[in-house]
């Protein structure tokens, strides 16, 4: 017995597999239907079609995915199929097969896929809209951490910069306070150093005083003398006026 009918057919969900007998509901003639007269014996004897321990009623359900993208999912995609169930025995004791056609001459299954066609270049548009979006955020992070990046480069540089100049500084400094300290001990030097001439140079001025003081007695003594060897005898008087002045002159060549 074949039973053929045109039914509609929805996608209920992900998947790409042919429903169960549970969810296979076909157009059969109920148990207590009038049957002709051919069959009128042999339908007392055969059992209820059964598929999943359900009674079939009228409709006809098939859930079938024939689009490629299994993430897609959508309550309101249609098509229609040409549903066929066939019987192998005359008294339907074995389960019967189910062949399902496309019915191609449909109209609305025309109308179905351009719908589809249009929601598939949609779902696209918008992941490519996604896509640029995300691209465009990764974009301006890439360059807010490039510039994060070229700003942290020149800092470094920079400092780097200002740590070898302070370096510098510092070797300066310390070399002009080392000069300092030893200008210091030189000049510490040069105080005692003077000290020490300013000592001698009092030693020598009194020594010069003590000279004059003597030149002057002698120059007195020999004033005196030559007075009196004036007034006693000039031959005796001269010669020791000689002998004074040559005196004299000997002192005055050990001072200098």
């Amino acid at each position: 017995m074949d039973i053929i009918g045109l039914t509609t057919v929805m996608h209920l969900g992900n998947s790409d597999e042919v429903p169960t007998n549970g969810d296979l509901i076909t157009d059969v003639p109920p148990l207590n239907a009038k049957l002709s007269n051919k069959y009128a014996n042999k339908r007392s004897h055969m059992p209820p079609a059964v598929y999943g321990g359900k009674t079939p009623t009228k409709t006809t359900y098939v859930s079938k995915r024939l689009s490629k993208d299994k993430s897609e999912s959508s309550s309101r995609d249609y098509c229609w199929k040409r549903v066929k169930v066939h019987f192998d025995d005359a008294k339907g004791i074995s389960l019967p097969r189910v062949e399902i056609h496309d019915d191609i001459d449909n109209p609305f299954r025309t109308i179905s896929a351009l719908v589809k066609e249009v929601e598939e270049l949609l779902h696209d548009f918008f992941d490519l809209v996604t896509s640029y979006k995300q691209a465009r955020s990764m974009l301006h992070d890439m360059n807010e951490e490039i510039t994060r990046e070229e700003l942290l480069y020149v800092a470094g540089k920079r400092l780097t910069y200002a740590m070898l100049e302070e370096n510098e500084k510092v070797k300066a400094s310390s070399s002009i306070r080392q000069s300092l300290q030893n200008i210091k001990k030189k000049i510490k030097e040069f105080c005692i150093k003077a000290q020490a001439l300013e000592c001698l140079l009092e030693k020598s001025k009194n020594i010069a005083k003590k000279a004059k003081l003597e030149s002057s007695i002698v120059a007195k003594e020999f004033d005196a003398s030559f007075d009196a060897d004036l007034s006693n005898g000039v031959d005796p008087k001269k010669e020791r006026l000689e002998d004074m002045h040559q005196d004299l002159i000997n002192y005055k060549l050990c001072l200098d």
